[in-house]
This record gives structure tokens, C-alpha cells and sequence, in this order.
């Protein structure tokens, strides 16, 4: 029998890894997934110098009522504790994270202003527009 299937085993017997069942785990991870790509999206386009239109407002007003709630926080609980269970360092893997997101936000800075915005006036007009 493999570590993988008696930890499962385990959990079964036990009700979750410290309380928590992956049906509790998936579940938070799912909403700090559609949460991070609000988040994301909205940091991506204001490192680019643009304007954020939110693509999907309910969705978007959707999450920031669970953040206000506390659900989002209790997400972060629910994955800090699961990888605990199982031996991970969950603050230090989120460090080396915001690390490896920190170099690549700084390289699409740099991409970006290798390529200045123009207006439709700099450029010689609306890109439509008749001669």
C-alpha cells in the first residue's frame, strides 16, 4: 500500500487532515483562485500604465463581499492549515511566491516601457478615421 493511499485512508478514518477534507480544500482553493485573478488583473493594468475595466463586475462585486466577510480569510486559514498537516511550510512558499512574482511584475515593467503609449493625436490620428 503506497503513503498516498494510507494517508487517504487516514483522512477517511480521521474526518480530514486537521479538520479539513479536500472537498473543504478544493472549495478554497477555488475561491482564492477566482480571487487572485481579480486581483491580478487589476495590479497587471495598473503596472502597464492602463486604465482597469473590470471584465466581469458581479463576479468581481461578488468576491469582494466574501473578502469583507471574511470568507477569503477563512480560505487562507483552510489552505494554511491543510499544507501545515502535511509538513509545508505555507508562509515560506508564499515568500518565495511574492519573490517570483515580484521579478516578473519588475520585467513586464521593463517590457512595457520599451513601448510608449501614443495617443491617437501622436500617432496621426484615429486608426478609423478617413483621410
Amino acid at each position: 500500500m503506497s503513503l498516498q493511499t494510507r494517508v487517504k485512508r487516514l483522512e477517511v478514518v480521521a474526518g480530514g487532515v486537521a479538520g479539513i477534507t479536500e472537498q473543504k480544500f478544493r472549495e478554497a482553493m477555488e475561491l482564492l483562485t477566482r480571487y487572485g485573478d481579480v486581483r491580478v488583473s487589476k495590479i497587471l493594468h495598473e503596472a502597464a500604465g492602463c486604465d482597469w475595466v473590470d471584465p466581469n463586475p458581479t463576479e468581481t462585486a461578488l468576491l469582494m463581499i466574501a473578502e469583507k466577510s471574511g470568507q477569503i480569510d477563512a480560505a487562507r486559514d483552510i489552505e494554511r492549515r491543510y499544507w501545515r498537516a502535511r509538513g509545508i511550510d505555507i508562509e515560506e512558499r508564499a515568500r518565495r511566491g511574492m519573490e517570483i512574482a515580484d521579478q516578473r511584475l519588475a520585467a513586464l515593467k521593463k517590457a512595457v516601457a520599451r513601448f510608449p503609449v501614443r495617443t491617437a493625436d501622436e500617432a496621426g490620428g484615429a486608426p478609423d478615421a478617413e483621410p
